[in-house]
């Protein structure tokens, strides 16, 4: 028998297991069946926690299809709170911190009291049609998106919108994830300053789930970047000190995450470049149960 944990954030939810003895045998048919809600445990994904000579652990994540995934904001998040729970980070003061590899890198965590918090992969590259709101806007935050604004997003149909365009000729053989998202912010545009904190909704279709999650991290962490290359790509005038630093609260259909980074660009003739760091994604975590798998 295999012990496993049903964790979530913001409604994200996956099954993990401590694989660091390798007892697990990576199936991807048999990670599919215990992702279904009807016939298995029910999951948007599987994390493996795994040995790692470069961190504390290796986060080995698939998605509920069964097949590899190459990141996942919120597993990692609920990953991190595994790792305390198996006591394999270090205290510092009230907190416990560590670092996670995963096939992007490795990156640091910090489990608090009320919340978790983990570090994201540095971005310098995106791609955009133009400058008016509203455009597609490619961005990979560890996962692919396609970030799509409009002023309100509680009416469309998400699952019929993402798939059309997660299956489109461009994406179809790769996938990505589509992420619809509202920001008052970028509708009232006031072009002497930057605000250091502001609010969005956000809804996800995700590649591999193939459908609508109730909370994507990476998604949010898109959300939240490009919400600020359009604030400046749509100022008429921008003179915004940099490198600057920000906040986003993100709303998603299974609750709020925090997104914090700094932004630096810059300007040649009409090409826009930028540049994010310190990109920190933090939630509270749920462990919801605990059970056996025969196998």
């Amino acid at each position: 028998m295999i012990t496993f944990f049903k964790y979530n954030s913001c409604g994200n939810d996956f099954i993990i297991i401590d694989n660091r003895d390798k007892v697990f045998s990576i199936n991807n048919n048999y990670i599919k069946k215990l992702c279904d809600r009807h016939l298995g445990i029910g999951a948007d994904g599987l994390i493996l926690l795994e040995d790692s000579s470069e961190a504390n652990y290796f986060m080995n994540y698939f998605n509920s299809d069964g097949f590899i995934a190459s990141f996942c904001g919120n597993g990692n998040l609920c990953c991190g709170h595994f790792a305390h729970h198996l006591d394999m980070l270090n205290k510092k003061n009230q907190d416990y911190i560590g670092t996670f590899a995963t096939r992007e890198g490795v990156f640091n965590l910090q489990v608090g009291t009320d919340s978790v918090s983990i570090c994201m992969p540095d971005i310098t590259n995106y791609n955009i049609s133009n400058k008016n709101i509203g455009e597609d806007l490619i961005i990979n935050t560890g996962s692919p998106h396609c970030v799509i604004f409009q002023k309100s997003i509680h009416q469309i149909d998400v699952n019929q919108e993402g798939r059309v365009i997660r299956n489109s000729k461009l994406y179809r053989e790769e996938g990505i994830n589509v992420t619809f998202v509202s920001s008052s912010m970028l509708y009232s545009i006031d072009n002497s300053k930057i605000c250091d904190f502001s609010m969005i909704d956000t809804r996800t279709y995700e590649r591999g789930v193939e459908s609508e999650t109730l909370s994507c991290g990476t998604g949010v962490v898109a959300a939240a970047l490009s919400e600020i290359i359009y604030y400046i790509l749509s100022s008429d005038s921008p003179k915004f000190k940099k490198p600057f630093s920000h906040s986003t609260k993100v709303t998603t259909m299974g609750g709020l995450l925090l997104v914090q980074f700094t932004c630096d660009y810059k300007q040649n003739n009409n090409v826009w470049d930028f540049s994010f760091s310190d990109i920190v994604l933090s939630n509270k975590v749920n462990m919801v149960f605990q059970g056996q798998l025969p196998f």
